[in-house]
């Protein structure tokens, strides 16, 4: 049981997910099985819990807020995926899981480089940063680890 004055308690590593995080997994999952039409009220009902969020702003008096609506149709499961990642980056942003959002989808490079190619512009020690599938997934294991076993672990690939 987890009780609140005990959070302090907790290990930095645990990660809480909560309903939104398992629904949208669930929405991933029917859109990669062709049933984006059962992913439509999933992530709907993701947008609802975050368009009541947005009166408390208004009740202190803010003027311009985001207007969210919900998603009428996916015409097609590219119009689903596109819906799908655009609320997940929303609706987790700053929470860590974008990374491995990006990784899954198989987007990671083209993302992040696209990112550091305007990032070079404002930040000089990024001038030879990139991104590379494949290799920056992963960290290299240490050569002793590969030792110690015997050639057991085998290196990941790039290093």
């Amino acid at each position: 049981m987890l009780r609140k004055d005990h959070l302090w308690a907790l290990p930095k590593t645990l990660i809480l997910l909560g309903m939104p995080m398992f629904s949208s997994r669930k929405a991933e999952a029917l859109i990669q099985l062709d049933r984006w039409d059962e992913a439509l009220p999933i992530i709907n009902q993701v947008r609802n819990r975050a368009a009541a969020s947005t009166q408390r702003p208004l009740d202190a008096g803010a003027t311009d807020i985001y207007n969210i609506g919900t998603y009428a149709s996916f015409p097609s499961k590219e119009y689903a995926w596109q819906a799908l990642m655009f609320e997940r980056r929303l609706e987790f942003a700053m929470e860590g899981h974008r990374w491995y959002d990006l990784v899954r989808w198989g987007i990671a490079e083209e993302t992040l480089n696209a990112y550091l190619a305007e990032e070079k512009t404002k930040r000089d020690f990024l001038a030879n940063a990139s991104f590379t599938a494949g290799r920056d997934e992963y960290y290299p294991i240490p050569q002793r680890e590969i030792d110690f076993t015997g050639g057991l672990y085998v290196q990941n690939p790039g290093y």
